[in-house]
């Protein structure tokens, strides 16, 4: 299954579980999260906007000079970049998040695993399948990051889990939040876990963020 057709079925409740998840957010965070995203799993004109973000990053001087790109495959109403991840996948050098149980611990990380046929991953998600070529975030060029709500100064909020978090704290490489504008808002409560995004991606354009704002 292709990147896209993954993303599609799981959108439509086919092939992939839908995750619940479950974790324990401030009361702010969780207020900002109840609001954002079922407006974003409702815009009607998501396909329009999500084609003019491709074409924001397809242009974006950072992407053209990106080696080794880390992506998502786009799932619950996030913008659907996969025209991206095409154009990258046929360079070979892609990677997508993976969230397999780390053995012995019980605990759990995130890995960036090299493009391949997509299977259901950790709470639904296509993911690569894990054999595949493994990336450290130190080696990682552009991480292109989703979320459910940005703001100007970098702060991202998603499902609470922690794992992009885990994952991006040692990486130098720029971190882009993409997104709908829809998403950005004036503030998103930080924690000193939380790393910051270096760009925000919309369909209104590619803005550097005031990270000490």
């Amino acid at each position: 299954m292709s990147q896209k057709e993954g993303a599609r079925a799981y959108g439509r409740g086919q092939g992939f579980s839908r995750p619940v998840p479950n974790y324990h957010l401030s009361p702010a965070k969780e207020e900002l999260r109840k609001k954002i995203l079922p407006a974003r799993q409702k815009l009607e004109n998501s396909g329009q906007l999500s084609g003019r973000i491709c074409r924001r990053i397809f242009s974006w001087e950072v992407f053209k000079h990106a080696g080794r790109i880390l992506s998502y495959c786009p799932v619950r109403g996030e913008a659907d970049i996969s025209p991206v991840n095409d154009y990258v996948s046929r360079r070979g050098v892609l990677y997508l998040p993976a969230v397999p149980p780390v053995q012995g611990s019980g605990k759990e990380s995130m890995r960036a695993l090299r493009y391949g046929q997509l299977a259901p991953g950790r709470f639904g998600i296509p993911s690569p399948p894990p054999g595949n070529p493994e990336i450290s975030p130190e080696a990682l060029d552009l991480v292109l990051v989703p979320g459910i709500v940005f703001d100007k100064t970098g702060g991202r909020l998603g499902f609470g889990s922690g794992f992009y978090d885990d994952f991006l704290k040692d990486c130098a490489a720029p971190k882009a939040g993409v997104c709908f504008r829809m998403q950005v808002v004036e503030n998103v409560p930080h924690d000193l876990k939380d790393v910051r995004m270096d760009f925000i991606v919309t369909e209104d354009g590619i803005s550097e963020t005031k990270k000490g704002g």
